[in-house]
């Protein structure tokens, strides 16, 4: 029935056009943008620290993120780890096991 019409053919399936909405095509050389504090994610150890790696370098890529992340020494995680906790602490979620939790 559709054998006659070459158009027919031509169109993506349905699940062929989600497939290809889904994905997302970033250029390598696009700048890292760090999620904002209050967005999910915001607060985690590696955001913390692209969110200082951005500003003083301004237009650095995720890939350049990613790899000063790989090669952070172990007294600034020791601090990103530590800014984390202090604001799960501030939001009331729990960063300790229940038998180490100290009552403020």
């Amino acid at each position: 029935m559709h054998a006659d019409n070459p158009l027919v053919s031509q169109v993506p399936s349905e699940t062929q056009g989600r497939r290809a909405a889904a994905k997302k095509t970033i250029a390598k050389d696009t700048p890292y943008i760090p999620k904002p504090l209050d967005a999910y994610g915001g607060t985690s150890v590696k955001n913390l620290f692209a969110i200082d790696f951005c500003a003083s370098h301004p237009g650095a890529t995720k890939e350049e993120v990613n790899n000063a992340f790989d090669e952070i020494n172990d007294e600034d995680l020791k601090m990103y780890q530590s800014i984390h906790r202090a604001y799960r602490r501030d939001k009331g979620k729990s960063t300790q096991a229940p038998d180490t939790q100290t009552q403020s």
